[in-house]
């Protein structure tokens, strides 16, 4: 536990910061799962966007912080497309296993690394296109398609559009984030998140609406307190870091979503999903240090401070 936490303190600010983040989320889309099981998925969102609305409001005033922020266009699409990751996420969550439905997710390291390189100027290298293939190779040996294996073994095809496209949103997110960079706080990032979501999500939440339980409100609760420190760590790590060597350093979630996975839920992955695990895991910490390797050669303009 000590050489743990002497290696943990080593990393940089940033980096620990994403793991941080890493672990909260776990435990949000554990408990996002567990609530999903009778509560419709809208309903889910707008109760984690109400709390974050409220605590990210709370926090603000104690920081002392009045300004909606600098550059409120980019604020808005960033929380225009956080709110969609979080809807589709959510819903991936419900309909697939908590470990192949996070794994999908995690595909937004490759979504970054791509988007960055079209809109942030960092370089795409040959090292980086193979990880991106190897990626969504990983992704097609975990959703296991019945036009490569055969019926009868895929994942729920709607859980999954929906895990992969909360994945491409979320890649769009952390390219807005970084590129909001220093120049606005992370509270102010997460409060157009929450709103964005609690406005969005209040119409059809209002229209599937089922009173939850004393146990599905402290599901709730939970969602909304670990994926709100989830977002303030995540934005802060995503500050500090390149997108590319901060999304990379998401991995940690992975093993974290296996270990609930089964614990709680049971589900164990097959040699496929274990396999296509690994891969994608193994293409986004190369990605990050090819990456990282990229920018001491390289000059990046979407990362020079101004």
């Amino acid at each position: 536990m000590q050489i743990a936490l002497v290696a943990f303190g080593s990393l940089s600010p940033g980096i620990r910061c994403m793991i941080i983040a890493a672990f909260w989320f776990s435990i949000g889309s554990a408990f996002t799962k567990l609530a999903g099981a009778r509560l419709p998925f809208m309903e889910v969102v707008w109760v984690r966007a109400a709390f974050g609305l409220v605590f990210t409001l709370w926090l603000l005033h104690r920081a002392g912080i009045r300004s909606p922020g600098n550059r409120r266009g980019l604020l808005l699409a960033r929380g225009l497309f956080g709110f969609s990751a979080m809807a589709m996420s959510f819903y991936g969550y419900m309909r697939l296993p908590l470990g192949e439905a996070t794994v999908l997710f995690f595909l937004n390291p490759v979504f970054v690394a791509v988007l960055a390189a079209v809109f942030l100027g960092e370089r795409l290298n040959r090292d980086s296109v193979l990880c991106v293939l190897a990626g969504l190779g990983g992704a097609l040996l975990i959703a296991k398609p019945p036009f490569l294996f055969g019926h009868g073994q895929a994942l729920d095809v709607l859980g999954t559009l929906a895990a992969l496209g909360g994945a491409f949103m979320a890649g769009c997110t952390y390219i807005l984030v970084r590129k909001l960079g220093a120049t606005e706080q992370p509270l102010t990032q997460v409060l157009y998140l929450s709103g964005v979501a609690f406005c969005c999500s209040g119409v059809p939440a209002a229209a599937t609406w089922i009173w939850p339980s004393s146990r599905e409100w402290l599901l709730l609760l939970g969602i909304g307190l670990a994926t709100q420190a989830a977002q303030v760590f995540m934005t802060k790590g995503y500050s500090l870091e390149p997108a590319g060597r901060a999304s990379a350093a998401t991995y940690f979630q992975i093993p974290l979503a296996a270990v609930w996975s089964g614990l709680i839920f049971g589900d164990l992955p097959d040699v496929w999903s274990m396999l296509g695990t690994l891969l994608i895991v193994a293409a986004t910490m190369v990605l990050g240090h090819t990456r990282k390797k990229s920018r001491s050669e390289h000059a990046e303009p979407g990362f020079q401070k101004s």
